[in-house]
């Protein structure tokens, strides 16, 4: 299971094997933190910025964002959305907005995957996928988590195969509020195909994997063994509903439940040993883990049977809608007992409680009692769960264009007027921007904003508020249906190189971003990857030969890129102040031999 604290492995999962770059990545979530939309180019990147994200170089984060987006597809459920942590991030929204497609759902279903599908390619021209399937969505939020990584390979006893997840794809284009560019439904629509005639190996100590998704209109088939000795549940979320589907064991004791403590009661804990996270970490193990906390966030179903035990991963809770109402991917995992088993999984309690042993998931959980039994309580989060829904279900849409000295034309309308529960209301603005949008949009009428470059985005915030002022008001990101102008991107960044000193990094960035993204490291045989090193920075930028010779090399293996640096450059104007002394000259050598779009 990943700590709160494992954000970093996130990261070397999404980062492609040596030799390797990426080709395409689509991602899908329910809740979508901007901010942590930032970790997968930033995993792709030359450089290593950790978990860290406010800590990161914007200029860096442009860049990788300028490579990535256009490869880079992010689903997640509609009015799922939030905006950045610390408000600073939106000048990089021009870099995000045209990644993120909502998708719709129906009353009382969830679009609740989370899944990473990547394509790599190799120098040689080969071609490798990888599948996440994980129980973490892509936010911020420090919680427990499980995370299963699956690479292509040949066909062999076991493999997986990605038909189920290839159909999940291909559903998505059309259930999205947002129309796909051209290019971008490409992307989307070639994934599955690969997908559908790729095998996936199991991982170390599995003798099979499958990858399965299901959705209200394809429910799941038999999910879990029809008998069991033991079982183990690990779901922050219980429902009756979910837990009597699983098989009863029929080992005396021989069932275990781990959950939150908010989602336990008497009737749910009958019949398991019940456990939650302990509340108080200090003393399991040294450093970050004594201050990790106590929010489950996991998802695993475990199961011995006399020949072998079965482990199911994944989106899925112990709920009957997770089962009915919800789309999920999982993976099931088949192996020995000694390896798979609910024993092997819990572990055996270290002497001292975990401290200074390998931490085993018995040392963080604490037996629930029904003394502490708590009763249900007044979920703020769910108050405008009907709003939020009935807002985010509207097709909002619109047109830009360039108008006169720079400026730009963007006019927004939703597909119907709002309609919102009694004593509730919203409030929409442009992200960023602190007056709000006419009143005239929540009317359904058509509403036409001028605006500068740096206002000019597709996220929309809707800010929900409680009219009683008893429940804190709530804000969500919608996504705006608009194409917007050619080169928006690129003149954003423009934005962030004010002087000579960014433009210098952002030519360290761009120049090793050309460079393979990984170098070869310490091998990890789980993976069958070798795990990438950080690159050291340079301290200082020159225009002498070392850069001459990384422009040409750029040139050969990369000369889109030069084509875009060409554009960012006559962006500048006569502005020769920002370049580095010399670049001018050396630059004039090397644009007559940047070839064009079509060469």
């Amino acid at each position: 299971m990943l700590a709160p604290n494992s954000r970093l492995m996130l990261l070397e999962c999404l980062r492609p094997p040596t030799g390797f770059t990426l080709d395409a990545a689509v991602g899908t979530t329910y809740t979508l933190a901007l901010d942590a939309l930032l970790i997968p180019p930033a995993a792709w990147a030359v450089h290593s910025i950790g978990d860290r994200l406010d800590r990161a170089d914007p200029i860096l984060l442009a860049n990788s964002l300028r490579l990535f987006a256009e490869r880079t597809v992010v689903f997640h459920q509609a009015g799922a959305a939030s905006t950045f942590s610390d408000g600073g991030g939106e000048l990089l929204s021009a870099f995000l907005d045209e990644m993120v497609f909502p998708v719709r759902v129906g009353s009382g279903e969830t679009f609740h995957p989370k899944v990473w599908v990547l394509r790599f390619t190799g120098k040689d021209g080969d071609k490798g996928l990888r599948v996440l399937v994980g129980s973490r969505n892509l936010s911020l939020d420090a919680t427990w988590d499980v995370l299963v990584t699956l690479d292509s390979g040949p066909k062999v006893d076991g493999a997986a195969t990605g038909v189920q997840l290839a159909n999940m794809l291909r559903s998505l284009p059309s259930r999205s509020t947002v129309t796909l560019p051209p290019a971008r439904l490409d992307l989307v629509e070639s994934l599955p195909t690969d997908l559908a005639s790729a095998y996936f190996t199991p991982p170390d100590r599995c003798s099979s994997a499958e990858l399965l998704w299901w959705s209200p209109r394809n429910p799941p088939k038999q999910m879990f063994p029809s008998v069991c000795r033991r079982r183990l549940v690990i779901s922050p979320f219980l429902g009756s509903g979910g837990l009597n589907r699983l098989p009863t064991a029929s080992e005396p004791g021989g069932s275990y439940l781990v959950s939150r403590q908010s989602s336990i009661d008497s009737a749910l804990a009958a019949g398991f040993d019940a456990y939650t996270l302990k509340t108080d970490m200090a003393g399991v193990e040294d450093g970050d883990e004594a201050r990790l906390g106590n929010d489950l966030h996991a998802k695993v179903f475990a199961f011995d049977t006399d020949e072998s035990s079965t482990l199911i991963i994944g989106s899925a809770n112990a709920t009957a809608a997770a089962f009915t109402m919800n789309d999920e991917v999982v993976v099931r995992l088949i192996g020995s007992t000694s390896n798979l088993g609910v024993n092997a999984l819990l572990g055996e309690q270290s002497e001292g409680g975990g401290h200074g042993a390998e931490l085993e998931l018995i040392d963080v959980l604490e037996s629930w009692s029904a003394d502490e039994e708590e009763g249900a309580e007044d979920d703020d989060s769910r108050f405008f769960e009907t709003a939020i829904h009935s807002v985010a279900s509207l097709q909002l849409s619109g047109t830009c264009s360039e108008s006169a000295q720079g400026r730009f034309a963007l006019s927004l309308r939703l597909s119907a007027p709002v309609n919102l529960p009694t004593g509730l209301s919203v409030e929409f603005a442009l992200l960023g921007q602190a007056i709000p949008l006419p009143s005239a949009l929540q009317r359904g009428e058509l509403v036409a904003l001028d605006l500068e470059l740096e206002a000019l985005t597709r996220f929309v915030s809707a800010r929900f508020s409680d009219r009683s002022g008893v429940v804190e008001a709530v804000s969500v990101v919608l996504i705006a249906d608009v194409e917007m102008p050619a080169g928006r991107a690129r003149r954003a960044l423009r934005q962030l190189l004010t002087n000579r000193e960014k433009f210098g990094r952002f030519l360290r960035y761009l120049l090793e971003s050309g460079q393979d993204p990984t170098i070869p490291g310490e091998g990890d045989e789980s993976l069958g990857l070798v795990k990438a090193q950080p690159r050291r920075s340079r301290a200082v930028i020159a225009v002498e030969g070392p850069i001459l010779e990384q422009l040409l090399r750029l040139l050969a293996s990369r000369p889109s890129d030069l084509r875009q640096l060409d554009a960012v450059i006559k962006d500048f104007g006569d502005d020769e102040e920002l370049f580095l002394d010399g670049f001018v000259n050396l630059w004039k050598a090397i644009a007559p031999l940047i070839p064009g779009e079509e060469s």
